[in-house]
């Protein structure tokens, strides 16, 4: 985790952009959640829940993809760690 990271490698070595950061989460995650919390009051209620299964999955699969390419990023773009410093 981001925490454990700093705890080893110290504040220093490491520039975090905050808002970047702050922004991609909104994207990734807030607004998804909001737009499935809005579609809940709306007639769609009955579809989805005729089909709860195949929601759940993809809810799970999306979840997935967003945890596997954040994690594919950081390492593409180093982290902002030396792997001398690791």
């Amino acid at each position: 985790t981001p925490l454990l990271i700093f705890h080893f490698l110290g504040t220093s070595h490491i520039s975090v952009p905050y808002l970047q950061v702050l922004k991609k989460l909104v994207v990734k995650v807030v607004v998804p959640v909001a737009l499935g919390q809005l579609l809940r009051a709306t007639p769609l209620k009955a579809f989805r829940a005729k089909h709860k299964g195949a929601f759940g999955r993809a809810s799970e699969s999306l979840l997935l993809m967003i945890i596997y390419t954040t994690f594919c990023e950081a390492i593409y773009n180093g982290m902002g760690v030396a792997f001398s410093q690791i």
